[in-house]
């Protein structure tokens, strides 16, 4: 991929969600994206902000171009047996 011009698809839609996205680990995907979508920053300084590896960046692109907010909200907390302690 080194060399390819990196594209975002839906760079409103970041923008739109950033303001409302309250959970944490979400937020930082969506700034990360949005580095690359709206700033035109490389992605290695992307990476280095929001203290990722250059891999999960990839991914984190990859995921959005593919599914959209769906892909990089994560999994939904689940019931189940609480811990013990």
């Amino acid at each position: 991929m080194k060399g390819q011009k990196l594209t975002v698809k839906n760079a409103k839609e970041i923008e739109t969600r950033l303001k409302t996205e309250k959970k944490g680990n979400v937020r930082v995907k969506l700034i990360f994206l949005n580095l690359i979508a709206n700033t035109q920053m490389d992605l290695e300084k992307a990476c280095e902000i929001c203290g990722i590896a250059i891999p999960t960046g990839y991914l984190w692109i990859r995921q959005w171009n593919l599914h959209g907010y769906d892909g990089i909200k994560g999994k939904e907390e689940k019931g189940g047996r609480p811990p013990k302690l």
